[in-house]
């Protein structure tokens, strides 16, 4: 007996609303719009790409004269590298004061990189949702988050270390084993045949060799990319390193498309600016060789030497300006796309145009 109702003939599967679509051309203007009006942030964007210094070496001659010698010259190694053991015994002080210095230099541009890393990071979360920013505020951005992403490195840091010394472990066991006698050389003839049938089926398998050029990605970019949202996380929610690489691999998991795409769109514009970077420490480097072609031609008068020095510096000035705008720009590209993938970056940024304060009062009218 009918009730009227009609029944349903069957379940429809439930699709979410569609997600908004996404600006890729506004990102990339945004971002480039956002560091050039706020260049205070290229000082810290030149520390935040992890940038360090270079170090001068030191030459020693340790071969006596430079005649040429015809005669046996079977000696000649063991006495120079006889020269050589003296001189470090000679200097362990010395060596050991140069190795403790570049190790307390290269502590402490990392330490000065997590805060601007940190400063660059939560910089551009308070210019895209309007608050005011400055080169104060971005270091108090930078010293606030600095422990949270210092614990963050280090517990990298840690996993690293602990991978790096699996694998050693795993060759030093081959090692002792093939060294060992016949039966750890047939488990390690064993071993090797197997990890040789496992190469040859990953070759053999899908699109053959194209394969080896796929599976390294398949690794390292989602792995860069929840890494990249993980710091993120870590800066402006506060998160702790375990929680924020979880947060950063379900951020990678539920936009991995658009991730991806993302990804491929930042080595584009890195390529890109790469080839503008050199491009322009060429070109300033030009008047910098001509002076030091004059100076030489000019048997090193004093007035060739200190021109092409001052004219040396602008290729040195190209290089720190071009490093801190490319640091800047995709440190604060990704901040925006963590932004915009959070949902807290919904809005785009304000024209040139736009009025930071309301407009004034029309005097005489009265609404």
């Amino acid at each position: 007996m009918s009730n009227g109702i009609t029944p349903y003939a069957g379940f429809k599967k439930y699709s979410p609303p569609p997600r908004p679509p996404f600006d890729y051309g506004g990102l990339i203007k945004g971002t480039l719009r956002l560091v050039w009006r706020h260049k205070f942030l290229w000082f810290f964007g030149f520390f935040a790409g992890g940038s360090v210094n270079s170090l001068g070496s030191w030459n020693f001659n340790f071969g006596g004269s430079g005649s040429s010698n015809t005669g046996d010259d079977s000696g000649q190694g063991s006495q120079t590298a006889t020269d050589v053991g003296n001189w470090i015994n000679d200097h362990v002080a010395l060596i050991i004061a140069i190795a403790a210095a570049i190790l307390l230099m290269s502590i402490i541009i990392w330490l000065w990189s997590v805060v601007c890393r940190g400063a660059v990071i939560g910089s551009t979360q308070d210019i895209r949702e309007g608050r005011a920013s400055s080169f104060g505020s971005a270091w108090r951005r930078g010293r606030n988050s600095f422990g949270r992403l210092l614990l963050f490195d280090l517990f990298l840091l840690g996993v690293s270390l602990g991978v790096m010394l699996i694998i050693g472990a795993v060759i030093v066991l081959l090692v002792f084993l093939a060294v060992s006698g016949s039966a750890g050389q047939a488990i390690v003839i064993t071993l090797g045949v197997l990890a040789g049938l496992a190469l040859i089926s990953l070759l053999l398998m899908g699109l053959g060799y194209l394969t080896c050029f796929t599976i390294w990605p398949a690794i390292w970019v989602p792995l860069t990319l929840t890494l990249m949202f993980a710091t993120r996380a870590v800066v402006l929610d506060g998160e702790r390193p375990i929680a924020a690489i979880k947060l950063g691999w379900h951020m990678f998991v539920d936009n991995i498309a658009r991730s991806l795409l993302l990804f491929l769109l930042s080595a584009g514009l890195s390529l890109a600016s790469s080839i503008a970077a050199i491009a322009a420490v060429l070109v300033t480097a030009v008047p910098a060789a001509i002076a030091w072609a004059f100076a030489w031609n000019g048997d090193w008068q004093l007035a060739g030497i200190i021109l092409a020095a001052v004219l040396s510096l602008l290729p040195l000035a190209a290089v720190v300006i071009v490093s801190a705008l490319i640091n800047t720009y995709f440190t604060s590209y990704w901040t925006i796309i963590y932004l915009k993938l959070s949902g807290r970056d919904t809005e785009p940024e304000p024209s040139p145009n736009s009025l930071p304060y309301p407009p004034a009062p029309i005097p005489g009218y009265h609404p």
